[in-house]
């Protein structure tokens, strides 16, 4: 067989076994062969990033050409089969960042060695090649073709540098065809990114940018900027009784998804929207000002800011693109009081990098993923409240206290159109067919297992040594169908206006009855939380304390800042993103070692 044919035949391989490694990992555990999206305007620029691989052989004479071609079949299948492995017991691939930010690689702790004997798939076509070599190994006179194999890598390169620029830097195809980028949509996941940009393309570009990021010195000017930021928001204020009355105490976060503040206390056709939380905001603390801080991201970013109490990126989404930088979270300050710490998403770890962030950057022991839990039934966009409820706190009655757990939900994320069987509410066809109905529909259904849940914990025993810190995650209705909502017709105004104000609600047996007016955003949840734990911040994070502040203003998306600040007041809070983006890209709290 000519030498042309064999690398004709190893490229074919090489790219259907691509084809095979990405349908094992669309699936959740990486042991199932899932449906995959073969874009046919990729086809050639996949193939070219083989063929920088495969041309090479062109530089050797002889058996030692077919040889180098064999050698890279085994070497690519040895990868494949190490990532599928990586894959199954964490939720992501191997990657060179891993060398240098090796607390976010393992982490569900389930180890990587995991054969299987679908993996055979990927190797036996190495023994039919190997017996087709001994066949033919005489017959093989090949020269060296210097000149060509330099001008074949070249044209590959070149095909690759054009695709990108059609593709990512022109966007013909408006948005449809990604391929190698960070745009969230191209990148969400490890299945997104190998899909877009190939098997071995993805670790050229994840190992490239791991490399950016390594040769990038601390900039001295901007540190300086966050220390002087930092200290500005730190307030000296005598210790009120608030501090430490939650102190050694089970921690629960329940993050609803899209969950805003409009619904509370309200009614629709004679029905409370939300009859559960309701009854909690009289019995607990509820602060009735805060507002969404989320910047280039949404669930993802809150699980940032609910740990670390910084304000997320602008320019990119901050875990997706910076999973491995630290923070003085709220995790690693339980963790030094011997908490366990768990985060918990009923989603594939890989899925927005949130289960290597939550190791790594918010320093999480415990990590839960869609692997699991029983995904038993589906409600709105993913494994149901009810389930997920009942599933997780089935699981912490079993972990020895105390903890602090944090769990995100799916069922009211948009377009709010869970089944029929769900919505409890009875509205007018028209306004149910609406999106605002079917919001209504979904954080009721919400509600109702909001209610649930507490009820689970007291059956467990697990209520009366535990506060539970309920809030949304982002805008939902308002935020993205304000085009229904204005089409509505229902009585009063209260539902009309975008305000940005998502509830936040800390529940417990010792926690007082308390309205908290004054304004905040979701970065001030960490703070406050860890002063009703008795912890130390020692001001490093940029949230306040709202249980103890003299101040009744926050900053949101695109620099605005509302309340009552005072002038000084208004003019540092607007730099409050940019400060957030210097904390970020420069690792702040590791290289100033506030954190290990």
């Amino acid at each position: 067989m000519k030498r042309y044919r064999w690398i004709i035949l190893i490229i074919g391989i090489l790219y259907i076994k691509g084809l095979i490694f990405t349908s094992f990992i669309n699936s959740d555990n990486g042991l199932l062969f899932s449906g995959i999206e073969i874009e046919k305007a990729l086809l050639i620029p996949h193939i070219a990033i083989l063929g920088v691989i495969i041309f090479p052989c062109l530089l050797f004479k002889g058996k030692s050409s077919i040889k180098y071609l064999i050698f890279i079949d085994i070497i690519y299948s040895i990868f494949i089969i190490l990532d599928l492995w990586t894959y199954r017991g964490t939720g992501h691939l191997l990657a060179l960042k891993f060398l240098f930010y090796n607390e976010g690689f393992n982490t569900l702790n389930k180890g990587i060695i995991n054969p299987n004997m679908k993996d055979l798939i990927f190797v036996v076509d190495i023994i039919l090649i190997m017996f087709i070599y001994r066949k033919v190994v005489n017959k093989i006179n090949c020269k060296k073709k210097i000149v060509i194999s330099i001008s074949l890598i070249a044209v590959c390169f070149s095909i690759l540098g054009l695709y990108h620029y059609i593709f990512d830097i022109r966007d013909v195809s408006n948005g449809e065809v990604k391929f190698i980028q960070d745009d969230w949509e191209a990148s969400w996941n490890t299945y997104t990114r190998v899909c877009y940009r190939s098997f071995l393309g993805n670790h050229i570009y994840e190992d490239y940018k791991t490399v950016l990021k390594l040769i990038k010195g601390v900039n001295e000017d901007e540190i300086k900027e966050i220390d002087e930021w930092l200290a500005w928001n730190k307030e000296d204020i005598e210790d009120n009784e608030y501090k430490a009355i939650a102190k050694g105490k089970n921690v629960i976060f329940l993050q609803i998804e899209s969950l805003e503040n409009f619904v509370i206390n309200e009614e629709v056709f004679g029905q409370e929207i939300t009859p559960n939380l309701n009854k909690l905001i009289k019995n607990n603390i509820y602060f009735k000002n805060i507002y969404e801080q989320n910047n280039a991201g949404n669930s993802i970013d809150m699980d940032m800011m609910a740990a670390s109490g910084v304000l997320p990126l602008g320019d990119v989404i901050t875990y997706l693109n910076y999973p491995e930088v630290k923070y003085s979270s709220l995790p690693r300050l339980l963790n030094e009081e011997g908490y366990n710490t768990i985060l918990t998403h009923a989603e594939r770890a890989g899925d927005w990098n949130w289960a290597e962030a939550g190791k790594s950057a918010a320093g999480y022991k415990t990590i839960w993923d869609i692997n699991d839990y029983n995904i038993d039934e589906y409600a709105g966009f993913g494994l149901s409240d009810r389930s997920l409820y009942t599933q997780f706190v089935d699981k912490l009655s079993k972990e020895e206290g105390p903890f602090l757990a944090v769990v995100p939900t799916l069922t009211s994320h948009g377009p709010f159109d869970i089944a029929e069987k769900y919505r409890e509410l009875d509205l007018p066809t028209e306004l149910d067919q609406n999106r605002l109905g079917g919001y209504f529909q979904s954080i009721h259904y919400a509600d109702k297992q909001i209610g649930l849940f507490f009820e689970l914990l007291e059956e467990k025993k697990l209520l009366d040594n535990t506060i539970v810190v309920i809030y949304g995650d982002h805008g939902g209705v308002h935020k993205y169908y304000m085009e229904d909502v204005e089409a509505s017709n229902l009585e009063g105004d209260w539902w009309q206006e975008k305000d940005n104000k998502i509830p936040l609600i800390i529940c417990g047996s010792d926690i007082p009855s308390k309205i908290v007016e004054n304004y905040g955003g979701q970065i001030d949840i960490m703070t406050t939380v860890s002063y009703l734990m008795g912890l130390d911040t020692k001001g490093y994070q940029m949230g306040r304390n709202l249980l103890n502040t003299n101040r009744d203003a926050t900053v949101i998306k695109g620099g605005i800042v509302v309340g009552n600040p005072s002038d000084e007041e208004e003019e540092m809070l607007k730099k409050a993103y940019d400060v957030a983006d210097k904390i970020i890209k420069n690792n702040y709290y590791y290289k100033t070692k506030k954190v290990d």
